[in-house]
This record gives C-alpha cells, structure tokens and sequence, in this order.
C-alpha cells in the first residue's frame, strides 16, 4: 500500500439532517487515530498493520462547531485570574 503524501491527505465530514449523523472519511493519521477512538470505522486501506484510510458513521453528538476564541487582553486574563482565586475562595 502507499502512504499519502501531504498533499493527498483529507478528512471529509458530510453531515446529514435527516439521518442527524455525520459520514467520514478520512487519510490523514492525526484524524485516523482520533476516529478509531470514537467509533467503529471501516478500514479502507492499510500500511502493514497501520490503517492508512477510513470511513465511517459518527452521531451528531461527535462534532462541535464552535466560535474559536481570540487571543486574551491582559485585562481579560486579570479578571480572569481574579474570577477563579474568588471562586477559590469561596469554597
């Protein structure tokens, strides 16, 4: 089996409303581990004992798209230090 050059490497993740689930693929090792983690998938391809490529099924549950979060002000981690030693203090 060949390996895949960078270039080659994707995950694809559609997404359907109607079943609420999410069908995968994916040739990219860092994605592989992490799907093989989280549900059966099907081995399309391996590299000696090493899957290479995979699909499968994931509950709409898996993914989470969320707003990323911008770097903080030096004010914003001062009232967050400040937040978290009250919440220290309180217990």
């Amino acid at each position: 089996m060949k390996n895949y050059s960078i270039d080659e490497q994707e995950s694809v993740f559609v997404y359907s409303y109607k079943d609420k689930n999410w069908s995968v693929y994916s040739n990219v090792p860092k994605h592989i581990r992490r799907l093989m983690e989280l549900a059966d998938m099907e081995v399309l391809e391996r590299d000696g004992d090493r899957p290479i490529a995979v699909k499968g099924t994931l509950s709409e549950k898996h993914i989470a798209i969320r707003k990323l979060r911008e770097e903080m002000t030096e004010e914003q981690k001062q009232a967050a230090a400040e937040r978290m030693r009250k919440a220290r203090e309180s217990k």
